[in-house]
C-alpha cells in the first residue's frame, strides 16, 4: 500500500477523531480554530518507517467537531460515545484494495487536547496487515479564521455532514 495512501487514511482517521454528535454541548472545550498535531507510527510493514508527524489547523466547533475528510467517502465513523470529556468512536473504511478499522479516544481540556488513534489497514490484495497507531494533540488557537470556515463549509457541503 503506497505511504501516500497511508498519510490521508491516517489524516482522515485524525480528522474523524473530532466528529460527533451534537451531544457535546456540555464538552469542556473552546469553539475556534484548533493546532493539529498527529504523530503516527506503522508496524507490519516490509521495512520501518521513522515516526511521521503533521501539524494542520481546523476550525471546530461544538456542534461540528470537525469536518470529515472529504476525499475519503468510503469511511463511516461508528459507535460514537461520549463520555464527559472524552470522545470515543470507531471507523471503518472499505475500498477496492484494503479495508481499516480503528478505534480511537480524545479527552478535551478547554483550550488542549490528548488522544489516540488505533488502526488495523489490511490490504486485500495480499491480505497483509499493518497496525497504525497515532498520537493526537490540539490546542486551541483562536476564532475560526474565514479561511478555516471556508474549508469546513467546502468539506460539509461535499459531505453532507
Amino acid at each position: 500500500m503506497p505511504v501516500k495512501r497511508l498519510m490521508t487514511l491516517t489524516l482522515f482517521l485524525c480528522a474523524a477523531t473530532f466528529f460527533s454528535a451534537t451531544a457535546a454541548s456540555g464538552l469542556d472545550m473552546n469553539e475556534g480554530d484548533w493546532k493539529v498535531t498527529m504523530t503516527t507510527t506503522m508496524q507490519g510493514m516490509p521495512f520501518q518507517m521513522p515516526p511521521q508527524t503533521y501539524s494542520m489547523t481546523q476550525c471546530v466547533t461544538k456542534e461540528d467537531l470537525a469536518p470529515r475528510n472529504s476525499n475519503k467517502k468510503d469511511c463511516v465513523i461508528k459507535d460514537q460515545r461520549l463520555v464527559g470529556n472524552t470522545f470515543y468512536w470507531k471507523v471503518v473504511c472499505d475500498n477496492k484494495s484494503s479495508k481499516t478499522e480503528g478505534e480511537g479516544t480524545i479527552t478535551y481540556s478547554g483550550a488542549s487536547y490528548t488522544g489516540n488513534i488505533n488502526a488495523r489497514v489490511t490490504d486485500m490484495r495480499g491480505g497483509t496487515t499493518m497496525t497504525i497507531l497515532t498520537k493526537l494533540s490540539g490546542r486551541y488557537v483562536g476564532p475560526c479564521s474565514a479561511a478555516t470556515k471556508a474549508e469546513a463549509e467546502k468539506r460539509k457541503a461535499q459531505t453532507g455532514k
